[in-house]
C-alpha cells in the first residue's frame, strides 16, 4: 500500500496485485449496484496507529460528472490540514472558555494531512494544496471528465490526530474523527465549492455518498461508527471492522476506545446503540429512552429513519454534542449532568438526534445558510421537549418531593432560554440576517443567538403568516423530494411560495436577509382601535379584542401600511396583539392595550429576579420579597424588561443594631448598544451610638466590549466612567460595576471620587488560563465635591501574563504599579489576598506601590469524577500551587521603604459545576513573609477563581 506504513497493519500484507484486483472489483460492483443513481462512493482502508496518533489510510472514489460542462480538475476538503494563524490560534483558546475546558491539553497542534499519492487508472495525478487555510486539494485530470461521465480516483494519506477536544483528536485514551479523510467538494451551479474552513461551528458542505471502509485499531478498542457493521477480524492483536452503507450518508465518521461500554435497544428494527464510559450505565440507559420518545416524535413529522442503526458516542468534545452520519457525539460531561437537568440530557440528545434529518438526510450549505439546518432543527427540537414536558416546560426537573415548592425558585423555561440571549444582543446593536457567512457573525458566540435564538423565532412566525397544515407539508415534502440532496434557501422559498403564494414567501425571504427588527403597537381609546406599524418588515397576525360588556372578537389583519383603524360598536376593555407570539417581533410591552403590569411577590429576593429571563416580557414586572444582604429585609423592584429597572430595599442587622437602606436605577442598551448607566444611593443608620451613620452613592456609565462574560463570576471587558461617594468601588453588586478594586484603598468617610476604569482580558481559556493576558487600569481622583475633605490622584495598573510549561503546569506572572499624589496618604494597601498573601490585608499601605508575583501551578491528582450534592458539583482534578511575591509601597520616597517579600503554597480544587455547565476552581493557599522579623504568622486564605 503506497504511501502507507503497510507493516503496521494486522494480518498479512497487502499486495500489490491484490489492491489492483479488489480495485477493479469495487469499481465494477459499485458501477453496477448504483448505476441508477449518481451519489458519490468511497471505499476506505483506515489503519488507526494508536501509539502515534495516526490514521494511515488509502482511499478509492467513484463520482460522476453531474454538471453540464466538462471538468479538468476535481476538489477535494482537506479539513484537517487546516493552518491557522496565531491571531485564530488565541481565539480558539479565547472561545473554549464558554464550554470550561483548555481545548489543547498537550499546547495548540496544528493540522496535518499528507497526500502520498494520488492515482488515476493506474497512472499518477499531479496535485496541489489550495486556500489560505491550506484545506482545498486540487487534482487536475488529465483527459477533462465530460457531463455524466464516471471517474474513479485512488488517494493514498496520512493524517496526525492532535491531543484536542472537539470533532477530531484524541484525549484521556478516546479517539475521535470526524471529516478526517479528503471529502469530494460540492458542485455547484458556479463550479466546485471551494469555501475555505471556518474554525466555529459546522462550516461544511458535502455530497450524500455511499462508503465501503475498513477500520483497523488494537484489538481491545471498540469502534463506533456511521454505518452498519458487516464483519470484524482480529489478527496479531489488530482488529478489522468492515462498514457498510446500504442508503447514501453525509459523511464517515468514528471514535474508538478500550474504555467504552455499550447498551442496546430496538426501535421499529432499528438497533439503538448506547455507548458510555465506566460509572454512566444509568445515563446510557436513559438515553436509549429518550431516543426511542424522540424517534417516534420526528417520524410522526418527517417519515421513517431510514437506517438501520444509530449510535451515541461519548467523547471529549468540549460543548454538548455533535451530529454525525448514524451517530451522536456527546461530550462527557453531558453523562454527569445532575438529575436536575435531565431535561437538558434529553434537549442535547435530542437536538443533535434530529441532524439525522437536517444535515445526514437534506444536505445544507451550513458555511451560507446556517439556519435550515440549526435554526430549523432548534425550532422542532423545542417542539419536541414540549410535547414530551408540556408548553413552557422548566428545564429543571425537581424530585417529586420538592414539587409543591418549585415556586418558590424563578421558572427557566426552554422556550424563553433558547431566545433569551438573542433577545439581549438584539438590543445591544449586535443583531444580524440570518442569511451570511458564519465569519460575518464576529464573535463566535452570536452563531447561538442568532441561528438557534433568532431562528427558533423565525419558525415559529413562518408558521404563524402561511399556517399550521401549510407548514407541516414544507416541510414533509422537503423530507420527501430533497432526501440525500443539498438543499437552499432558494429551494424553501420556492416550497412556500408553492404552499402558501408568492406574498408570504417575500415576507419570509425579507425576514432571512434582513436584520430589521419588527414592531406593531396597539392603541385604545373608548370604542377605538389603532394599530400602528412602528419599524421593520410587516406580517399578518390576529387581534383579541375583549369589551367592557364581557363580550370578545377575534380578527387579523395583513400588516400592510402604516396603521389600521378599527371602531366597534361598544366600548373596549383591553386589547392585545399577536397573543400567540407568532409575529417575527422582539419588543412585545405595547402589544397590549392597557398596558400590562405583573406583580410577582417571591419568597426570597435573589439576583436572578433582576434578569429578563425569569419575568413576563409583555408587561412591565414589580417584584417583591424578602432579601438576605446587608442583613434581613426586603427588596422591590420596577422592570421594563431588557432596558431598565428601579429598586428600593431596606435591611436590618440584629446583633449591630444597624439599619441599611438603598435605593437605584439603571438604563441598559442606551442607544441600541451594550451601554448602560446608573445610580445608587445608601444610608446606614447604627441605632448603637451611631458610629457607623453613612449617606453614600455612585453614579455610573458603563460600556461592555464582549457581548458575554465566560462564566458566572468573570469580570466582562469593560470600560467605566463613575463618581462614587463614601464607598468602595464595587460596594453595591445591582449597579453591575464589576471593576477592580484590588489593593486600592478607600476611607468611605466623607470622600467624592471621581473615577475611570477599564478591565481587558485576553487569557484563556477560562478560568485556569494557560496563555494571554489580563490587565486593568483605573485613574481616580478624590475631589473636595459634596462637602468631601479627602483630595487625592491615583493612577493604577495591574497585568498578568500566562505561559504554559507543561501540558498541564503553568506559570502565571503579574505586575501592579499604583502612583498617587499627594504623597502623605493611604492610597493604597499591598496586604491580603489581592497582594502579598504573606502580610494581612492592611498590614502594608502607601501613597504609591509595586508590586511583582511569579506563581507555578501544576497537577496532583488528575482524572477524578467525584460527585458532590447530587452531581450538583463534581471535583475533576486537584492542582497544587507555589509562589514567591515581593512588593514595597512608599509615601514621600521611594527609598525610605523596603521591599517586602514572601512565599506560600496552595491547593487548587477543580470543580464542574452542574456537568458541563460552569466550572470553578476553590483556592485555599497559605503564606509566610520572609526576612521580616515583624511578621512571622503563616497567614491561610480561600477564595474561588483564579486571583490573576
Amino acid at each position: 500500500m503506497n504511501g502507507v506504513r503497510r507493516k503496521e497493519f494486522p494480518g498479512k500484507t497487502y499486495l500489490k496485485s491484490f489492491f489492483i484486483f479488489t480495485g477493479i472489483l469495487f469499481c465494477l460492483s459499485s458501477v453496477f449496484a448504483h448505476a441508477e443513481d449518481s451519489f458519490p462512493e468511497y471505499d476506505i482502508d483506515a489503519f488507526v496507529n494508536v501509539p502515534e496518533k495516526r490514521i494511515e489510510a488509502r482511499q478509492r472514489i467513484i463520482f460522476t460528472n453531474q454538471t453540464s460542462a466538462d471538468l479538468n480538475e476535481v476538489y477535494f476538503h482537506i479539513y484537517p490540514n487546516r493552518k491557522y494563524s496565531p491571531r485564530e490560534i488565541r481565539t480558539l483558546f479565547r472561545y473554549a472558555g464558554y464550554f470550561k475546558v483548555d481545548p489543547y491539553p498537550s499546547d495548540f497542534q496544528q493540522g496535518n494531512l499528507k497526500i502520498n499519492k494520488v492515482e488515476w487508472n493506474g497512472q499518477q495525478l499531479p496535485y496541489q494544496i489550495e486556500g489560505e487555510d491550506q484545506t482545498l486539494l486540487m487534482i487536475p485530470l488529465k483527459e477533462s471528465l465530460r457531463s455524466g461521465e464516471t471517474i474513479v480516483l485512488s488517494l493514498d494519506f496520512a493524517v496526525d490526530i492532535p491531543n484536542a477536544f472537539g470533532r477530531f483528536g484524541w484525549h484521556d485514551g478516546i479517539i475521535k474523527a470526524a471529516y478526517w479523510y479528503p471529502i469530494l467538494s460540492v458542485q455547484t451551479e458556479e463550479g466546485w465549492d471551494k469555501t475555505l474552513f471556518y474554525p466555529f461551528h459546522r462550516p461544511f458542505f458535502s455530497e450524500a455518498a455511499y462508503y465501503h471502509v475498513r477500520v483497523s485499531v488494537p484489538e481491545e478498542y471498540v469502534v463506533i461508527h456511521s454505518g452498519e457493521r458487516a464483519s470484524e477480524e482480529v489478527s496479531d492483536g489488530h482488529k478489522t471492522v468492515t462498514i457498510n452503507t446500504s442508503l447514501p450518508i453525509r459523511s464517515f465518521s468514528f471514535a474508538t476506545s478500550p474504555d467504552y461500554r455499550l447498551k442496546e435497544d430496538q426501535y421499529n428494527g432499528i438497533t439503538l446503540k448506547s455507548y458510555y464510559l465506566p460509572g454512566n450505565d444509568e445515563r446510557a440507559k436513559q438515553a436509549l429512552e429518550n431516543l426511542k420518545h424522540f424517534f417516534a416524535f420526528y417520524e410522526k413529522l418527517f417519515g421513517p429513519y431510514p437506517y438501520s442503526q444509530f449510535s451515541i458516542a461519548p467523547v471529549h468534545l468540549g460543548y454538548g454534542g455533535e451530529q454525525m452520519a448514524n451517530m451522536v457525539f456527546i461530550d462527557t460531561r453531558v453523562y454527569e449532568l445532575p438529575e436536575l437537568l435531565d431535561r437538558e440530557f434529553d434537549l442535547l440528545l435530542a437536538h443533535e438526534s434530529g441532524h439525522q434529518w437536517f444535515y445526514n438526510m437534506l444536505g445544507v450549505d451550513t458555511y451560507q445558510e446556517m439556519w435550515l439546518e440549526e435554526g430549523v432543527n432548534a425550532y422542532f427540537i423545542l417542539q419536541y421537549i414540549e410535547h414530551k414536558y408540556g408548553y413552557d416546560a422548566d428545564i429543571l426537573e425537581y424530585p417529586e418531593w420538592f414539587e409543591p415548592y418549585a415556586w418558590m425558585l424563578p421558572k427557566a423555561s426552554f422556550r424563553r432560554m433558547r431566545d433569551y440571549r438573542y433577545q439581549m444582543e438584539s438590543r445591544m446593536g449586535y443583531d444580524e440576517p440570518l442569511i451570511g457567512p458564519l465569519n460575518t457573525y464576529g464573535e463566535p458566540s452570536r452563531i447561538f443567538s442568532l441561528v438557534y435564538g433568532k431562528g427558533v423565532r423565525l419558525m415559529e412566525a413562518i408558521r404563524t403568516q402561511i399556517g399550521d397544515e401549510n407548514f407541516r407539508e414544507v416541510f414533509q415534502e422537503a423530507v420527501e423530494r430533497y432526501r440525500y440532496q443539498n438543499w437552499g434557501i432558494k429551494d424553501f422559498i420556492k416550497l412556500v411560495e408553492d404552499k402558501a403564494g408568492a406574498s408570504k414567501a417575500r415576507i419570509i425571504k425579507e425576514w432571512l436577509y434582513s436584520d430589521d427588527l419588527t414592531d406593531y403597537a396597539v392603541y385604545v381609546d373608548g370604542n377605538g382601535m389603532t394599530v400602528k406599524h412602528l419599524a421593520g418588515k410587516s406580517g399578518s397576525f390576529k387581534i383579541n379584542v375583549f369589551f367592557q360588556d364581557g363580550q370578545s372578537e377575534q380578527i387579523v389583519w395583513d400588516g400592510q401600511g402604516e396603521r389600521k383603524e378599527f371602531v366597534f360598536d361598544r366600548n373596549i376593555e383591553k386589547a392585545e396583539i399577536d397573543p400567540q407570539g407568532g409575529l417575527f417581533e422582539i419588543e412585545r410591552l405595547n402589544n397590549v392595550w392597557p398596558r400590562q403590569l405583573n406583580i410577582k411577590a417571591v419568597p426570597v429576593y435573589v439576583g436572578l429576579y433582576d434578569m429578563p429571563l425569569f419575568l413576563p416580557e409583555n408587561s412591565y414586572n414589580i417584584v417583591v420579597g424578602p432579601e438576605i444582604s446587608n442583613g434581613i429585609g426586603v427588596k422591590a423592584s420596577v422592570q421594563e424588561p431588557y432596558q431598565q429597572v428601579m429598586y428600593a430595599a431596606t435591611d436590618y442587622r440584629f446583633g449591630e443594631d444597624i439599619w441599611t437602606s438603598r435605593t437605584g436605577y439603571i438604563k441598559k442598551n442606551i442607544f441600541k448598544s451594550p451601554l448602560s448607566a446608573g445610580f445608587e444611593i445608601s444610608d446606614v443608620e447604627d441605632f448603637d451610638g451611631g458610629e457607623e451613620d453613612l449617606v453614600s452613592g455612585k453614579i455610573f456609565l458603563r460600556k461592555d466590549f464582549n457581548v458575554w462574560p465566560y462564566g458566572l463570576v468573570d469580570i466582562q471587558d469593560h470600560a467605566a466612567f463613575y463618581m462614587i461617594r463614601n464607598q468602595r468601588l464595587n460596594d453595591f453588586s445591582e449597579l453591575a460595576s464589576l471593576e477592580d478594586e484590588r489593593n486600592l484603598e478607600y476611607r468611605r468617610n466623607e470622600e467624592t471620587i471621581l473615577g475611570f476604569s477599564c478591565h481587558l482580558n485576553r487569557s484563556a481559556p477560562y478560568p485556569d488560563p494557560v496563555q494571554g493576558w489580563r490587565t486593568n487600569f483605573s485613574a481616580e481622583h478624590g475631589a473636595h465635591l459634596l462637602g468631601a475633605q479627602q483630595y487625592f490622584y491615583r493612577l493604577g495598573t495591574d497585568t498578568a501574563k500566562y505561559f504554559r510549561v507543561t501540558p498541564q503546569s503553568k506559570i502565571a506572572a503579574r505586575i501592579k504599579l499604583g502612583l498617587g499624589f499627594p504623597d502623605d496618604k493611604d492610597l493604597f494597601q499591598l496586604g491580603g489576598i489581592d497582594g502579598l498573601r504573606g502580610y494581612g490585608r492592611k498590614e502594608l499601605r502607601g501613597a504609591n506601590l509595586l508590586l511583582g508575583i511569579l506563581e507555578y501551578r501544576f497537577p496532583l491528582v488528575g482524572d477524578l469524577k467525584y460527585p458532590i450534592l447530587g452531581r450538583m458539583f463534581t471535583l475533576t482534578r486537584i492542582d497544587g500551587s507555589v509562589f514567591a511575591e515581593t512588593g514595597r509601597t512608599w509615601f514621600s520616597s521611594y527609598q525610605t521603604s523596603d521591599w517586602k517579600k514572601d512565599v506560600g503554597a496552595g491547593l487548587r480544587f477543580h470543580l464542574n459545576i452542574a456537568g458541563f455547565l460552569e466550572k470553578t476552581i476553590v483556592r485555599l493557599e497559605s503564606a509566610k513573609a520572609v526576612d521580616d522579623p515583624r511578621e512571622n504568622d503563616l497567614h491561610f486564605w480561600l477564595s474561588i477563581n483564579t486571583l490573576f
